[in-house]
């Protein structure tokens, strides 16, 4: 995990590549899913590709390895791998499970559910995401990331 804290942040996919390749144990699923996720965020397919392999050997019917390998050569436009990952998955008879959050205020649960535009609030909600998002940007500036493509990272995935 301290290679995703430290390196990927920062872009520095090359120094947590040697630092990956030279751990002298296996980190778990847990960390191959998250660097998964970091890869797509970065559209590094390179060390996406590692991490998918480790996860699909630890587990091959992870639906959500495939998804998000899927979503991270969309991300560097490497539409033809895409839609190949895609087909096996229907090949396989894999499907995503929408996913879910919810939050609690003054006593009342408000359940979102991916890519959910039917919440009452959905405009404030994005608007404040959007806001927040805008901030993270301005203050991080070692990201070549795009407000909307942080959006787009969290509408599918925790919206």
């Amino acid at each position: 995990m301290l290679v995703w804290l430290i390196y990927f942040p920062a872009g520095h996919f090359r120094e947590a590549g040697r630092v990956i390749h030279d751990l002298p144990f296996d980190p778990g699923i847990g960390f191959w899913k998250s660097l998964l996720g970091g890869c797509e965020i970065h559209s590094n397919m390179e060390l996406g590709e590692l991490a998918a392999t480790k996860i699909l050997a630890l587990d091959p019917r992870d639906v959500s390895s495939y998804v998000m390998l899927s979503n991270a050569h969309s991300a560097a436009q490497r539409w033809q791998s895409m839609s190949m990952i895609r087909q096996e998955m229907r090949e396989k008879g894999m499907k995503s499970v929408p996913g879910c959050s919810w939050i609690e205020i003054e006593n009342r649960i408000h359940v979102f559910g991916t890519a959910d535009r039917t919440h009452r609030k959905k405009d404030e909600i994005y608007m404040v995401l959007t806001f927040f998002l805008e901030h993270v940007m301005e203050s991080n500036q070692a990201s070549k990331l795009s407000t909307e493509s942080y959006i787009q990272f969290y509408d599918h995935n925790f919206v």
